[in-house]
């Protein structure tokens, strides 16, 4: 089985922590203290809970992203891992977007063309 890594969803190399994406974020904007410290703990796989227990999956952060490093890939990547850590019953990866073969995938399988394209970009 396939066993997604970081850099599948986040670009660490381009990222230089500048907290951007999470000072733009119209949630998490006044409530994260250190958007840039928070940033570098989350690369390094801390668990920011004013970030993983308060994201509402706008994907505001991937818009204002200045190096467009996909900081909602690497909020995504934590929640997965945590999913991974918590063992979330077997049910729950019917519906986690990382997980193969789930109704999330069979969704994107079926998109209409048009739409398709809009999300390969």
């Amino acid at each position: 089985m396939y066993e997604p890594s970081l850099s599948d969803f986040f670009d660490l190399d381009s990222c230089d922590f500048c907290g951007e994406c999470l000072s733009s974020c119209p949630e998490l904007g006044r409530r994260v203290f250190d958007p840039q410290g928070a940033v570098r703990a989350l690369s390094r796989g801390a668990y920011v809970k004013e970030v993983l227990d308060r994201c509402s999956s706008c994907m505001t952060c991937n818009v204002t992203c200045p190096r467009d490093c996909n900081p909602y890939g690497l909020i995504l990547y934590r929640w997965f891992e945590r999913s991974r850590e918590k063992a979330y019953p077997i049910r729950a990866s019917l519906v986690m977007p990382l997980e193969q073969g789930n109704a999330w995938h069979g969704l994107m399988n079926n998109l209409p063309p048009d739409e398709k394209a809009l999300l390969e970009g």
